[in-house]
């Protein structure tokens, strides 16, 4: 069985101009959740305003440039480009420091709803951060849990402990008594 399109059911390979000029975007009949473009995030999307105001700025830098001789506008552009660089290295660092954060709160056992209060500027705070809201919250979390015992009119007491366990680290005594193994 083949997954391929017959030319009944793809307009386009019946008759290629029956094809309009732009792939229709947003929702439709056959799938009413598809977003209205799917290669463009919604918080991408500009109004007509803030498109006119980012024609204008740009044509006023140009026209500022043009003043400029040839050695202050080559400063210029090159200060311009040191400071996209240097917000792309932010946002970078910043996405870096998120998943670093992600990985240290799942280490941690912690929702990953605590990332905005533990993301600090490096990952020494960040760790320090998530350290302090760990005890913090597992303290909540027992005494939740504690709460709930009383609630429910039970204690909640550690297991006592087994005959097998010893103190110090100690090895458990063998017993001793007869084998029914045959053995000695």
């Amino acid at each position: 069985m083949s997954n391929s399109v017959t030319p009944a059911a793809d307009p386009a390979a019946v008759n290629p101009a029956a094809t309009p000029a732009e792939p229709a975007a947003g929702p439709t009949a056959a799938n009413p959740l598809e977003p209205t473009n799917p290669t463009q995030p919604a918080s991408d999307t500009y109004t007509a305003e803030q498109m006119q105001e980012a024609v204008n700025k740009a044509l006023k830098e140009a026209e500022e440039l043009a003043k400029l001789n040839e050695a202050e506008r080559e400063k210029k552009l090159r200060e311009k480009a040191d400071q996209e660089l240097a917000e792309l290295k932010a946002k970078i660092a910043d996405k870096e420091l998120g998943e670093y954060a992600a990985k240290q709160l799942d280490a941690a056992k912690l929702p990953q709803a605590f990332m905005p209060y533990v993301k600090g500027t490096d990952e020494k705070t960040t760790d320090e951060r998530i350290a302090e809201l760990g005890k913090i919250y597992k303290a909540a979390v027992d005494a939740g849990v504690e709460e709930r015992f009383k609630a429910l009119g039970s204690a909640r007491t550690t297991p006592a402990p087994s005959a097998q366990q010893t103190t110090a680290g100690e090895a458990p005594a063998r017993k001793r008594g007869i084998s029914f193994l045959g053995r000695r």
